[in-house]
């Protein structure tokens, strides 16, 4: 296939696959103990705003905690705020409350008890602590907002509530506004509960397989991005992967540095299934975060150049000691089988089901004829937890199927003509980052050893992953 081909194919499979341009999140409904330890250290890693039919705006902001005593980190509080006034500078005005993940969670079962209800225009629905839908605010900001005169908040039906000060609050509501609320509340206290769950691996970086130096024959002269082939040198050893990297490894990244929720998952399960929805932005920001906790200099500047132990730019890979992606030619070289290579077509075998999960095998039925997108989609085909296929002649796993693996190369489809038989590593700039191997809904031909592709680095899908790379010292 055509390099321009794939990233087209790519492209259309990641808007297929993620069905997240509005996604709700949300929140742990566990107790959250607050006292003198436990400190905002970001305003929030997350907020969505949504437009009422009333005319209103209601946002959620989810405010990221660290305790300093336990020296872990947990979504702990939610901040509301109403007709798009909320910032850090605004906690305390009188059209915005934070609540902690409990009263959120309290708050988000009212909502949806209220829907029962059916109230008239003109009929209050609000909580105190004498009616049906009351909930008490855990209060811990030292000056925080009281809505309602009293710890309760208040929502109406329209503007006939008259009791509106500088200290409490009304909505004018209708019942769509509130299924609106209620809908995202409910979504997002569950995405704060998974975000709250992650917990710390036994070992933080994922286990690597040693890749002692040597050559090969690198592209295949039938594909015309992968041509013409060529003798390839690698003069170092290098540390790679066994395994695409886990939701569990990555999640855990994302919960110790508060950078956001976690990524989709689609119901498919996380645990050690490789972890997706994510950019090559991402996956280097994993990297660099792996050679903070090992002590190592990060391999990535903020611009996604590579970086040497001294922290200049640099293009020799084999100056570069921190965790990273793999190069396009360590890639190839490792799924080849390094230098126990058997000249296999996939990644350890010349039968693609023996090593890996594509599009015929990774569904609900094993798949025949011809391939069909759809016939993918229609099959629930998606990825599979990883290691539960034969590694290749290396012991690595996956490197056919399962997930396309991030490199750290720019894409050139004219690349091989002109790159450097020793080391080589493409570091001139480009609209994509190299992906390599297929995945779970990928043909044969885009599973061998060979094919490449391209990924634009801000994107993100369902079948696109990585794995982890480093120069022996």
């Amino acid at each position: 296939m055509k390099g321009e081909s794939k990233v087209f194919g790519l492209r259309i499979l990641l808007i297929t696959l993620l069905l997240i341009t509005s996604i709700s999140y949300a929140v742990s409904r566990g107790s959250v103990e607050f006292n003198e330890t436990l400190l905002i250290v970001k305003d929030s890693i997350w907020y969505s705003s949504i437009e009422l039919d009333s005319g209103n705006v209601i946002s959620f902001y989810a405010l990221v905690c660290t305790d300093v005593e336990r020296q872990t980190s947990e979504i702990a509080a939610i901040r509301i705020a109403t007709n798009n006034t909320a910032s850090y500078e605004t906690i305390y005005r009188k059209n915005t409350i934070t609540l902690s993940c409990k009263s959120f969670g309290k708050f988000a079962e009212a909502l949806e008890r209220a829907l029962e209800l059916e109230l008239n225009p003109g009929e209050s629905l609000y909580f105190d602590s004498n009616g049906l839908l009351s909930f008490e605010v855990d209060s811990w900001l030292e000056g925080e907002l009281i809505f309602g005169g009293g710890r309760y908040y208040h929502l109406h039906y329209d503007s006939s509530y008259s009791g509106i000060g500088p200290n409490n609050t009304a909505y004018e509501l209708i019942r769509g506004d509130i299924e609106k609320i209620c809908q995202t509340a409910s979504e997002l206290a569950k995405e704060i509960e998974l975000f709250n769950s992650a917990k710390k691996p036994i070992e933080i970086v994922p286990e690597t397989v040693l890749v002692e130096r040597g050559s090969f024959t690198m592209g295949d002269d039938s594909l015309e991005n992968a041509s013409p082939s060529h003798q390839a040198f690698i003069t170092y050893d290098f540390y790679i992967g066994k395994y695409e990297t886990t939701f569990d490894e990555y999640d855990w990244f994302v919960r110790e540095t508060g950078r956001s929720l976690l990524t989709e998952d689609f119901g498919w399960g996380r645990e050690t299934r490789p972890v997706i929805v994510v950019s090559w932005w991402d996956a280097i920001d994993y990297c660099n975060w792996l050679s903070q906790k090992e002590g190592l200099p990060k391999a990535y500047d903020s611009e996604g150049n590579l970086l040497d132990k001294y922290g200049y730019v640099t293009d020799d890979i084999t100056n570069v000691v921190g965790y990273r992606l793999p190069t396009e030619a360590e890639w190839e070289y490792a799924a080849r089988g390094g230098n126990k290579s058997e000249g296999y077509m996939y990644a350890g075998s010349n039968n693609l089901g023996d090593v890996a999960w594509y599009w015929r095998n990774s569904g609900d039925e094993y798949l025949t004829g011809e391939y069909f997108l759809d016939s993918v989609f229609d099959n629930n085909n998606k990825t599979h937890p990883v290691g539960t296929k034969q590694s290749n002649e290396l012991g690595i796993h996956d490197m056919s199927g399962n997930v396309w693996e991030l490199c750290s190369d720019w894409y050139d489809s004219g690349y091989y003509a002109k790159s450097s038989t020793t080391n080589p590593y493409n570091y001139t700039p480009g609209s994509y980052r190299v992906v390599r191997g297929g995945g779970w809904s990928s043909n044969v031909m885009d599973s061998r050893v060979v094919d490449r592709g391209g990924f634009a680095p801000d994107d993100v899908g369902g079948n696109v992953g990585f794995r982890i790379a480093r120069t022996v010292p």
